[in-house]
């Protein structure tokens, strides 16, 4: 199934009307009496995206947008503005996520009404909002890394992220040499990475801003070192892929996390054909269905 990991743009989201919808068969006898079927476990969900006196540079944006999805060929990603976030209303909601291996985790929005509950897998995370949390001592849990030099006496390093690779790094170079030496990359930047640990080592580098949900790899180049078969970089933390919503540990962190995130909706359009009316010179209006995809 033909999927694009792109966004149809907030400014035309913005506005659609519709949400979840079922599939409930009901019998009724000739009693009055009912017996009611749902034919599908989970609800779908359906908009419509109605405007009317919108500029001729809208209409375009959707235009171009439609014809690259060729209609309801391709799916796409969908910001839901009624419900878009792991909030319950105006509160920020840690939810379990569901564990696949001792590794995998999968994000999943928990709703609840009286005493029954229901889970929505959440598969399209939107990078850079999903947030790990132990959860007994509900600290956050970090993309990081250990630099371990053990014992050196001279030399240097290199440390490598997305292609881009450090100048020389002493071998007792402090944490706040390192961090500089790191966020000097145009590939992490400033504010994205922090540095802690003694001269020399070992240094626990985490990423965090931008980088927070990165599921890029950082490597190092420890040739240079007096006796590079003492040095060693170890993943400690976690990664996110964010077309499936499925957060990667290193290693088994022993606990099952929770998370915090925003989410995009799988959908397609729901008609080969754009309904669009030309108002005047510079104005438009459409109506566009879009339906929710099973992925």
């Amino acid at each position: 199934m033909a999927f694009d990991e792109i966004r149809l743009p907030e400014s035309l989201s913005y506005g659609a009307t519709g949400g979840p919808m079922y599939s409930t068969v009901v019998i009724v006898t000739g009693s009055g009496a009912e017996q009611r079927v749902a034919q599908w476990a989970e609800g779908r969900r359906r908009w419509e995206i109605q405007y009317d006196d919108r500029s001729r540079a809208q209409a375009d944006v959707l235009a171009a947008f439609f014809i690259a999805r060729q209609g309801r060929l391709r799916g796409f990603r969908f910001k839901d503005w009624a419900d878009y976030s792991s909030k319950i209303g105006d509160v920020e909601t840690k939810h379990a996520t569901a564990q696949i291996t001792t590794t995998t985790f999968q994000l999943q929005k928990v709703y609840t009404s009286g005493a029954i509950t229901h889970t929505r897998e959440i598969n399209k995370p939107v990078a850079g909002t999903v947030q790990l949390y132990h959860p007994g001592t509900g600290v956050e849990v970090l993309p990081s890394y250990t630099v371990t030099l053990g014992a050196q006496a001279s030399g240097h390093f290199h440390l490598t992220f997305n292609s881009q690779t450090t100048g020389e790094i002493a071998y007792n170079a402090s944490a706040a040499t390192v961090q500089t030496a790191l966020t000097g990359l145009s590939s992490v930047g400033s504010g994205n990475a922090t540095v802690t640990g003694s001269a020399g080592g070992p240094y626990t580098i985490t990423f965090v801003g931008d980088l927070r949900n990165t599921t890029l790899a950082l490597t190092a180049d420890f040739s240079a070192l007096e006796t590079p078969g003492n040095a060693s970089l170890s993943a400690v933390a976690w990664s996110l892929a964010s077309a499936t919503g499925v957060c990667t540990f290193a290693a088994a962190p022993g606990y099952v996390p929770t998370a915090t995130f925003e989410f995009d909706v799988p959908v397609r359009f729901d008609t080969d054909q754009m309904q669009m009316k030309q108002d005047a010179v510079t104005v438009r209006s459409w109506s566009v269905p879009i339906v929710e995809l099973r992925v």
